[in-house]
């Protein structure tokens, strides 16, 4: 009987390992897939807060006046998502924060946001909420997109 239990145990732990080597795998391979999948000209802009590392990439790219979609991909220490967090965003400094939905526990958030009307030029403020300790950080649209002046 001993034996099962410890071979049990065993095997618990080999899932373990497993399913932390594949999240940590995914929160790696998720930036790169998305840069991958856009037009040849998607980027994705990166910065980074504390332990973390926030990149954005838009859709189109790149931006146009009006609704555009905002992926907001966050990793942590060794890659790993970022997952539990609340992310929020806003293009304009008038409008209302607007919620990022994640996609499963990838650390992958996507919105889409009002850019205005005509063609913007202000930053993109992603605000990211974690234990109750909101952060803001402002993405210039030219780090965003090259084809976009800085204002």
């Amino acid at each position: 009987m001993a034996i099962r239990s410890h071979n049990r145990e065993i095997g618990r732990e080999v899932g373990r390992r497993r399913r932390n080597a594949i999240r940590a795998l995914l929160g790696a391979a998720i930036p790169l897939l998305l840069a991958a999948c856009g037009s040849d000209e998607a980027q994705m802009a990166v910065k980074h807060y504390g332990n973390y590392t926030v990149a954005i990439e838009t859709r189109p790219s790149p931006i146009e006046a009006g609704v555009d979609e905002v992926v907001v991909v966050i990793t942590g220490a060794k890659h790993r998502p970022l997952w539990d967090a609340l992310v929020r965003l806003r293009a304009l400094p008038n409008a209302n924060w607007v919620q990022a939905i994640e996609d499963g526990h990838t650390g992958v958030y996507r919105r889409a946001v009002d850019f205005g009307v005509p063609t913007p030029t202000g930053p993109l403020h992603v605000e990211i909420e974690e234990n109750g300790k909101a952060t803001e950080i402002d993405f210039p649209l030219s780090l965003i997109d090259k084809n976009t002046p800085e204002s």
